[in-house]
């Protein structure tokens, strides 16, 4: 069976990674599924990164793999990728980081799933993660709801999906006013369309890294506004597409947010965060909910997520009863395989 036209094109900004983007490539040239086509994107390193992808096209060019590099100045990965994603010309599309790994197998298991499921919009995938200090730590989440898992879990985080080209165009790409979490905004965006989301089975086929100056590293202060920016934009996304019984999740990642401020000495900002979510409209119920996730999380360091889960899930549509809001909602077409 011919699976190319559901081989995702693979969309890589990089940054003055000159000492990683060469095991990037390498992992992506050694897929066992062709044809592949790469796109690589600049963002105005400084340093020999743009010669060693430029001699990485020219070892690779013409053993199935179509590869450009291109170069956007305009600083920001969600400006790159866009830059990336406007070249592209394949039914779907994923995008890779510059510190990102592929086992040689995960192009076909992907392109596999979806030959599988030509309906589908998005497929996502677990990923295994290595921090900078050596340790391998695997995720593993599921739900029946793509989209309150992504909300509290970034199930749909850079690395970890692909998307029908046609569905991320047509929602407007990556918010290119976000400097952080933007791929949680994106996720959140796209899901709230209500797309056929399916899951790859089996074990991470893809690894990432963790650094002490990216954007997933350990510190919350450093970027704080940053991150409270890319919720608000949350928020107006599930406004927009009609969907606000998913809002309180994304007050439950306010709290959370606030609960790693406080724990890193920034009290004012978590106290600003904890006043946002005290809305005039909340049920006081809701509000509990909420500060227990906000405790939970202060004190432990994890775990809000879990309870934030258990008890603000998305309720049915009001004037309907479950069933019916479960017959009639496309969300059941939404679904997790």
């Amino acid at each position: 069976m011919d699976n190319s036209r559901f081989i995702p094109t693979i969309v890589v900004p990089v940054l003055d990674r000159a000492d990683m983007i060469q095991t990037t490539l390498n992992s992506i040239a050694a897929q066992t599924l062709r044809p592949l086509s790469v796109i690589v994107v600049d963002n105005g390193s400084t340093d020999a990164t743009p010669e060693i992808v430029s001699r990485w096209i020219a070892r690779n060019s013409g053993n199935g793999i179509s590869a450009m590099l291109l170069t956007e100045p305009r600083r920001g990965a969600a400006i790159a990728r866009n830059t990336g994603l406007r070249r592209v010309e394949s039914e779907y599309v994923m995008f890779f980081d510059s510190d990102d790994v592929m086992q040689p197998g995960h192009m076909e298991r992907v392109a596999k799933a979806l030959a599988e499921r030509p309906d589908a919009d998005m497929i996502r995938w677990e990923i295994s993660r290595l921090d900078s200090d050596g340790w391998l730590e695997r995720t593993e989440h599921n739900d029946s709801d793509p989209l309150r898992l992504h909300i509290m879990h970034a199930t749909y985080a850079t690395a970890r999906f692909a998307v029908r080209t046609s569905l991320i165009k047509e929602s407007g790409g990556w918010d290119e006013s976000l400097t952080t979490w933007d791929d949680l905004e994106l996720g959140t965006r796209l899901l709230a369309r209500r797309p056929v989301a399916i899951k790859l089975s089996g074990e991470p086929t893809v690894r990432t890294t963790v650094h002490p100056d990216s954007l997933t590293g350990p510190s919350f202060s450093s970027r704080a506004e940053a991150e409270i920016a890319a919720l608000d934009v949350m928020e107006r996304d599930l406004q927009l597409a009609g969907r606000p019984e998913y809002v309180p999740l994304v007050d439950a990642r306010r709290m959370i947010l606030a609960a790693e401020l406080t724990r890193e000495n920034n009290p004012e900002t978590a106290h600003r965060l904890r006043r946002q979510t005290a809305r005039d409209d909340c049920p006081a119920g809701r509000s509990l909910r909420l500060l227990a996730v906000y405790a939970v999380q202060r004190i432990a360091g994890h775990g809000g997520s879990a309870l934030a889960l258990a008890s603000l899930s998305p309720a049915p549509p009001r004037g309907l009863k479950a069933v019916k809001a479960a017959e009639k909602d496309p969300e059941t077409k939404q679904t997790t395989k």
